[in-house]
């Protein structure tokens, strides 16, 4: 009688690797002939970067492989993370153009740098779809030296100084940061963080900002691009909004907030909302008032996720959140002294807030059901008269 084989499937044997840590992937990887190969893609799949002289060898391997190789780094990339700590980005020799075609995810976050070797970095990657960039200096300098347009590019992420003033978003000149949203108008998810942070609040036409990001369904930057995205076609489409305030006084910010709830028209997809952390080395804690956060809520009656820890808000405004926004499961407040009364006690009010957020009343789930059923009745009503 025939033994039963005691074979694994290749396939199922590299499943099981993907889950492996990279110690035993390495260990793996001596076993056999066989299973280096198995194990080459899934190691090389997801790269860290620490300093400059890994990236130089990255390239240098890259740049070395050949269309037969079997085993290739190249091909088998898929995410790389530069994440240098006090190294200088700055390759030391000459290296002849490489492709990484099947990177996907490119981060970078280095603390000095060449904008040559970044360029040149990114620009080897034509194929990512995420890209996030931390440096000390301007990631809208660096975006202006592409030469081509990252055609599968869906996701950024900048973090470091503003862009020059004439070269901002309302920019049409080549290099501004403008520009380059113009060439990629597939992108979908944008965060921008600015230094420094300070600056004072300039008004963004809306239809130029639907022009600029015609696929956006997630934003996360300065207020003033808020603003504008809010009252913009764009509000249809998007399901994810933070607004990060870069006020000189506490009057600049609160009215920028007040600005912001005025300004907005129903959002009926929004699912997350939230406000950025305020710089408290120059403002005192920012109150937000009942009328802002009522308008707010009147125009995200879809949300699942509110995040306004960094203000301050009324006790009894949390309670008027919870009403009025019927699918709100995960929320983040500050709240003020509460007011104790005969209804409600301090004790007892944070089983309420989860009975309120997981639905488990009946009778105000049907409440704040019905609220979202009329905000949407009236926005229909008022786009057909």
């Amino acid at each position: 009688m025939a033994t039963p084989s005691s074979s694994i499937l290749p396939e199922l044997l590299i499943m099981a690797l993907e889950h492996c840590s990279p110690s035993n992937l390495a260990n793996a990887s001596r076993v056999s002939r066989s299973w280096y190969r198995m194990v080459f893609p899934i190691i090389n799949r997801d790269i860290t970067i620490k300093n400059c002289q890994q990236l130089e060898e990255l390239i240098t391997r890259r740049a070395s492989e050949s269309e037969t190789d079997e085993l290739q780094v190249g091909r088998s990339l898929r995410r790389l993370t530069i994440d240098s700590g006090d190294s200088v980005m700055h390759l030391q020799k000459e290296h002849p153009a490489v492709v990484f075609e099947n990177l996907s995810h490119l981060s970078i976050r280095c603390h000095s740098y060449f904008t040559k070797t970044l360029v040149d970095l990114i620009a080897s990657c034509p194929n990512i779809t995420k890209l996030a960039m931390t440096i000390p200096g301007r990631p809208s300098a660096v975006l202006a030296g592409l030469k081509t347009p990252l055609a599968k590019l869906r996701s950024v992420a900048l973090l470091g100084k503003a862009p020059l003033r004439n070269l901002d978003l309302e920019s049409t000149i080549d290099g501004s940061i403008g520009n380059f949203f113009r060439a990629h108008p597939h992108i979908e998810k944008v965060t921008m963080k600015w230094y420094p942070r300070h600056q004072t609040l300039e008004r963004i036409n809306p239809l130029l900002i639907a022009s600029l990001f015609p696929a956006l369904k997630s934003f996360f930057g300065p207020i003033r691009v808020c603003i504008a995205l809010v009252a913009s076609e764009l509000r249809h489409q998007l399901v994810a909004l933070g607004a990060r305030n870069n006020a000189l006084t506490n009057d600049e910010a609160e009215n920028s907030l007040s600005e912001l709830a005025a300004t907005a028209r129903l959002l009926p997809n929004l699912k997350h909302f939230e406000i950025s952390k305020f710089d408290s080395k120059i403002l005192s804690r920012i109150k937000i008032n009942s009328e802002t956060l009522l308008q707010i809520l009147a125009a995200t009656p879809a949300l699942v996720w509110l995040n306004i820890n960094c203000v301050s808000v009324e006790w009894d405004d949390v309670l008027r959140v919870l009403e009025r926004v019927p699918f709100l499961t995960k929320a983040a407040f500050r709240i003020e002294q509460p007011r104790h009364n005969a209804s409600t006690s301090f004790p007892d009010f944070q089983p309420m807030v989860d009975d309120i957020l997981l639905a488990r009343c009946p009778k105000v789930r049907a409440t704040r059901l019905a609220i979202l059923a009329a905000a949407i009745g009236r926005e229909t009503t008022s786009e057909t008269d």
